[in-house]
């Protein structure tokens, strides 16, 4: 059995318990969010893959969600897709302190609940609840 972890600060009470994250989501606080940031969920397989969902709270009201496959073993990502809200935004880029994502990537609260929840139920599959867009296909900007 594979194991979780979860390198947000309180959120979570430290946990990847579903039951425990969906406040965090559902009963969205942008001032919580504030504080917390962002961080991200880790499932270590029994294969010595990591899949890791890496949630930024963008701008008052909204989420990145990426997620990636490490092999352990090759310490390289097999594959690193964004969930995608709207493929007509996908060369919009928005900033914000230092980090650049594509507007066409930014969810909701429920929006990102659902991603997140079905990582914390089977974080080897990507959620078929959203599109995804490989990181290869964005149109990133050079910096």
């Amino acid at each position: 059995m594979g194991v979780f972890r979860n390198t947000f600060l309180s959120f979570g009470e430290g946990s990847c318990d579903p039951a425990k994250w969906r406040s965090h989501f559902l009963e969205y606080s942008p001032e919580e969010w504030k504080v917390e940031g962002g961080g991200v969920l880790q499932y270590h397989s029994d294969e010595g893959k990591e899949y890791a969902l890496i949630i930024v709270h963008w701008a008052d009201s909204a989420f990145i969600l990426q997620l990636a496959c490490r092999n352990l073993s090759t310490n390289r990502f097999d594959w690193c897709k964004f969930a995608l809200a709207s493929m007509d935004k996908l060369d919009q880029f928005e900033q914000q302190d230092d980090l650049c994502y594509p507007a066409g990537c930014l969810h909701t609260a429920s929006e990102a609940w659902l991603v997140v929840e079905d990582f914390l139920d089977q974080p080897q599959h990507p959620s078929d609840r959203t599109q995804w867009v490989d990181d290869a296909a964005i149109p990133w900007p050079e910096l």
